[in-house]
């Protein structure tokens, strides 16, 4: 690679800045990432709902109870510091305070994905219903970690 492509995929890498059409491949678009997660948390959401639905099928009232958790009860206050980190990130891009605290949230929503006992039963749910929490939030987890990493 000669020198000036070599500066340019380094502002493309480091700074997002593209000259002369040279971009790494290991860039993240620079827009609004709230919207990436909200993309995320609707694919879980309509999964859990299939699965929520089988539950409640069951007439079993241990089941049923688990079944109206949903997303919002299983990740507690993790769902909720994500989407606060991200609003305010993308309210102030620029700002490093505001990129460490998306990226403070995006590690304890990965944290709750890998120990989450919750998320295991879910995803091997005994009722045939799909689930890729892992997968889904991972990608958009991978994404914002992306941008924030300082």
């Amino acid at each position: 690679m000669a020198a000036d492509e070599a500066k340019a995929a380094w502002l493309a890498r480091v700074l997002e800045v593209r000259i002369g059409g040279v971009a790494d491949s290991n860039t993240v678009d620079a827009g609004p990432l709230l919207p990436v997660w909200v993309e995320a948390k609707d694919s879980v959401d309509a999964e859990l709902s299939a699965l929520q639905h089988a539950m409640r099928a069951t007439r079993r009232t241990g089941l049923r109870q688990i079944a109206e958790l949903g997303l919002a009860g299983m990740t507690d206050t993790q769902g909720v510091g994500m989407m606060v980190a991200l609003r305010n990130l993308d309210a102030a891009p620029g700002s490093a305070s505001a990129q460490r605290k998306a990226a403070a949230a995006a590690a304890a929503f990965r944290k709750f994905l890998s120990a989450n006992k919750m998320v295991d039963l879910v995803e091997r749910n005994p009722f045939g219903v799909k689930q890729n929490m892992r997968t889904t939030f991972g990608r958009a987890l991978d994404a914002i970690e992306k941008r924030v990493a300082l």
